[in-house]
Formats: structure tokens, C-alpha cells, sequence
């Protein structure tokens, strides 16, 4: 298993999604947004995970990062894996961004996620009740943090 950053910066259409993401991304949130995408690969050479992370760069809101995006292929789940996504992508947003917080929501009933979340040092903060709307069902989303010493 290795680990291998996407970049904006890549042309190949191999990236032409991760690149329309992105400039959607910058449009709706703004340019000064830092976006760290980073992906597990199969020994195989297949994607098996993947982690975004976002920084924005206002001097306000430097020290913290945001995790605003984890997906798993279904046959990779439970193997540790995403939890070693999630811990480079947190070791990389500390030593990169110096960044002193890293936040994140997720639905309240995804359990997997929030055991994922809890093991890596996250902490509930926060309950948005009815956060979400999917048909004429209400899902409530955690708010949720990990602190680094500054």
C-alpha cells in the first residue's frame, strides 16, 4: 500500500475530474483555498481510498484545516487502510500547513466513520440537527476536531 498525492496542477485525464472538483470548489468557497487530495493505492496499482483536505489561506483561519472529504472502495473497508489515509493526511496537513486543528462533519448514523474519526484522536464538538435532507428524511451531522499541541 502507498500513498500518492493528486495535484491541480497535473493535465492528464487521468486528473480532469480532480481538476473540474477543484475549480468548483474554489469558485463556490474562493480562490485562497489550498486543497490536498491524497489517495491510497492497491498494490496492484488501484485506488483503493481516498482523503481531501482543505486550508484556507486567510491569516484568520491558517492554523486549522478542514477534512471535507473520505471515500473507501467497499472491498478495501475494515482493513486499516483508511485509517492510515487519514493519518497521512493529518501527519501531511501538520508538517505541510502547520496546521494547529483539523475539522470535520459526518452524518451521525454512519458509525463506521465515526469510529474511524474517534480512533485518529477526533472528538465530538457540535450537533447540527437536520443538517441534511434526503427525501423527507432528516440526518443530523457531528461536528468534530483534533487538536495539536501549538
Amino acid at each position: 500500500m502507498c500513498f500518492v498525492e493528486d495535484s491541480p496542477c497535473r493535465n492528464s485525464p487521468r486528473t480532469l475530474h480532480y481538476n473540474q472538483s477543484c475549480e468548483t470548489f474554489r469558485r463556490e468557497r474562493g480562490t485562497n483555498v489550498h486543497i490536498r487530495r491524497l489517495g491510497a493505492v492497491s498494490s496492484g496499482d488501484d485506488l483503493v481510498g481516498i482523503v481531501t483536505f482543505i486550508r484556507h489561506e486567510h491569516q484568520k483561519l491558517r492554523h486549522k484545516s478542514m477534512l471535507v472529504g473520505m471515500y473507501m472502495t467497499p472491498s478495501s473497508r475494515g482493513q486499516g487502510i483508511g485509517k492510515k489515509l487519514v493519518l497521512e493526511g493529518i501527519r501531511r496537513a501538520q508538517d505541510e500547513w502547520k496546521v494547529e486543528q483539523i475539522l470535520l462533519s459526518v452524518v451521525s448514523t454512519n458509525d463506521a466513520a465515526l469510529r474511524l474519526y474517534e480512533s485518529v484522536g477526533f472528538q465530538t464538538f457540535g450537533v447540527e440537527r437536520r443538517a441534511l435532507k434526503v427525501g423527507e428524511t432528516y440526518l443530523d451531522e457531528l461536528h468534530m476536531a483534533v487538536y495539536f499541541n501549538s
